[in-house]
């Protein structure tokens, strides 16, 4: 293959009870990024369990931290459980993973609401790739938004990373049907 991703999704107990395991993934990738030429790490949300446990929030930076200070291009969304399954209440979130923290990278390209949403842009070998990320709550202005980025870069192949693509049940939630929908 030409390069890797590496990509993680609900943490939320490592950052609650079972924080070796988090420490265990940022580790492993930073030690394995040259030997697998990992280009770029994705986070797809449920950072945490409990959105208003601030130990949490502190203890998932701290590991996301382990990426920045490696040079390790990465992003990060929001999920249920880190917004009050569906209430909004990203306060946290903007708090530890608002746009602020990234806008400096090379590869970050843009925010929705303070990153609720937002966009990277990773090259290797001559070849972009767009990585386009929207947060939990999605509806037609988050759609709208990832629109507007696609039409800013029609021709650069593009994911898009969203929290929920599957229900309980397995099956292809709302959330997903929606982006295939109006996005896709």
């Amino acid at each position: 293959y030409d390069f890797a991703f590496a990509w993680y999704s609900d943490t939320q107990y490592y950052s609650e009870e079972y924080q070796d395991h988090y420490a265990n993934i940022v580790n492993w990738i930073v030690e394995n990024k040259d030997a697998l030429d990992i280009q770029y790490v994705l986070h797809t949300g449920d950072i945490v369990d409990e959105p208003d446990e601030e130990y949490e929030w502190a203890y998932a930076s701290e590991q996301q931290q382990v990426l920045d200070d490696a040079g390790v291009p990465y992003g990060i969304l929001g999920g249920n459980h880190d917004t009050a399954f569906g209430n909004m209440d990203y306060d946290m979130f903007w708090k530890y993973f608002g746009a602020d923290r990234y806008e400096d990278n090379t590869w970050y390209g843009g925010s929705y609401k303070n990153n609720l949403g937002h966009y990277d842009i990773i090259e290797k070998d001559g070849v972009e790739i767009l990585m386009l990320y929207i947060s939990w709550d999605v509806y037609e202005e988050e759609a709208e938004w990832l629109n507007s980025v696609l039409a800013k870069y029609p021709d650069t192949p593009a994911i898009i990373a969203t929290h929920c693509g599957i229900n309980a049940d397995g099956e292809q939630s709302y959330t997903s049907q929606y982006l295939l929908d109006n996005v896709c």
